[in-house]
């Protein structure tokens, strides 16, 4: 029954996306009959999209969503709210808030057998690891994604999977102080790129990959030509799938890249572009991070009143977002839920044999 509700659903979610462009109805709060599963359908659709363009949406169609799996019984669409939440929570840099759901979302998909989801729940919660510099976790999350991403033939999956993987690379480098050895993202990332470029289906996940090669040609290997190429070509997908979120980090990448090769003004303008989009999409964090953009390229041209009151905007921010805050429970929320993980499987165990054994 599980098997077949799921088939319905993942077919209802393709329908969804061929007929996106037509106007969606208002939520029905009736989940009795049919035309509530394409209400369910359009209420994920909606998700994924406010995921890169609305923060707020995002939460409000999370709500929703968990609404409705509680009046019609439907269990893809709460663990489904429970990932839209747990995303919301993620953008907005309240991360020990987002692992603790996060943590409770894979323990319903695992429960009620929603495979479809591992992929992305496992990359959350590696972004989430990342975020507070623990890295053994980040990769084992990664890897946990990939694993199922592959399991389930999911070719969008992989790409992401990957993707994650040279951009976790990327980050621990920087982390890491006195780092040796050339960074090796690249070469995950334009591995990923090249499968996201065999076809057009794969374009949107193309976004991402560009921004990121982008990154690694104005931190590691100084290439002003490939920033601006790649940069650009993720801005043009990215305003093409309202990708505004992605759009941040285009804007930033150029705007940097501008302003180290003297075009002070245009690098400026890119950086004050992205920080307006952050700001409207309602991302504390990512204002940080651009605040943090602009602080270096203010202090890379001895602009220094200016670059500590930039840095300044950015350490009150982050004191505000509490970012950093309490690494070790974030830690414990995976190590409880794998032991708790354990014990149900010793149980189930410990059962058969006794049902084997007639004891």
């Amino acid at each position: 029954m599980v098997t077949t509700n799921l088939s319905r659903l993942l077919m209802g979610v393709y329908v969804i996306f061929v007929v996106s462009s037509c106007k969606q109805k208002p939520v029905n709060t009736n989940y009795t009959n049919r035309a509530s599963q394409l209400e369910i359908d359009s209420l994920i659709t909606q998700g994924n999209a406010f995921l890169y363009s609305n923060t707020d949406s995002l939460f409000v169609t999370s709500k929703k969503l968990t609404d409705a799996a509680h009046l019609s019984g439907n269990k893809v669409a709460l663990v489904y709210g429970e990932l839209f939440t747990a995303q919301y929570y993620w953008l907005l840099g309240n991360h020990q808030k987002s692992m603790e759901i996060a943590v409770d979302c894979l323990s319903d998909a695992e429960k009620w057998k929603t495979t479809k989801l591992y992929p992305i729940i496992y990359g959350l919660i590696s972004n989430l690891y990342k975020e507070k510099f623990n890295y053994q976790f980040a990769f084992n999350a990664q890897q946990q994604g990939l694993r199922w991403a592959i399991a389930n033939k999911d070719t969008a999956s992989i790409i992401s999977m990957i993707g994650l993987k040279a951009m976790l690379i990327h980050t621990l480098k920087h982390a890491v102080h006195n780092s040796k050895g050339r960074d090796t993202s690249i070469n995950l990332h334009l591995a990923a790129l090249k499968i996201a470029e065999s076809d057009l289906k794969f374009e949107s996940y193309r976004i991402s990959l560009y921004d990121n090669i982008a990154q690694y040609y104005l931190e590691d290997d100084w290439n002003y030509k490939k920033i601006v190429y790649y940069g650009l070509k993720g801005v043009h997908l990215a305003l093409k799938y309202n990708r505004k979120r992605s759009l941040t980090y285009s804007y930033t990448w150029l705007g940097k890249a501008f302003y180290f090769n003297g075009e002070k003004k245009k690098g400026i303008g890119y950086l004050n572009k992205a920080l307006m989009i952050a700001r409207s999409i309602k991302e504390p964090f990512r204002e940080m991070e651009i605040y943090d953009s602009m602080y270096d390229c203010y202090y890379y041209s001895g602009d220094y009143e200016k670059a500590i009151a930039l840095s300044q905007i950015a350490r009150t921010m982050d004191d505000s977002l509490q970012v950093h805050l309490n690494e070790k429970q974030i830690s414990e929320l995976q190590i409880k839920y794998e032991t708790a993980k354990k014990d149900k499987e010793i149980f189930l165990m410990d059962h058969e044999a006794k049902v084997k054994t007639g004891k």
